[in-house]
């Protein structure tokens, strides 16, 4: 695994993503913050990393922050307040979830999806 040494077999501290805390390898939630590391599925009790938005096993949408349950169509988590943002396919900006078109290069989603759709039928 990447938290051990390959050579020598010692394990590597992290650094918490939330407040930048030294967290040892088999901390499941930052010793500082609290931050959890890995969530339990609202569903069906499996194991969900903290960042994935689908459960592994049963495919339940989740927050990838919190792990609270999720929508198809939610773009903010009413548990945490995580607001989803995708990357731009042309130049890499953060957007907005409900975005139609990016504000730094004005792509237009619509458009870019049509347009990759009828490259895929030829």
């Amino acid at each position: 695994s990447d938290a051990v040494c390959p050579n020598c077999g010692a394990e590597f501290d992290f650094l918490c993503p939330e407040c930048n805390g030294i967290v040892s390898p088999e901390d499941t939630e930052c010793p500082h913050c609290g931050l959890k590391f890995a969530f339990v599925c609202p569903t069906c009790g499996a194991e969900v990393l903290m960042g994935e938005e689908e459960c592994p096993e049963c495919g339940q949408l989740v927050c990838p922050r919190c792990g609270a349950a999720m929508e198809e169509d939610e773009l903010k988590c009413s548990a945490c307040g995580y607001e989803f943002v995708y990357t731009c396919p042309q130049c890499g900006a953060e957007v907005a979830a409900d975005a139609e078109e990016c504000p730094k290069c004005g792509l237009i989603f619509e458009e870019w999806l049509e347009e990759l759709e009828e490259e895929e039928e030829d």
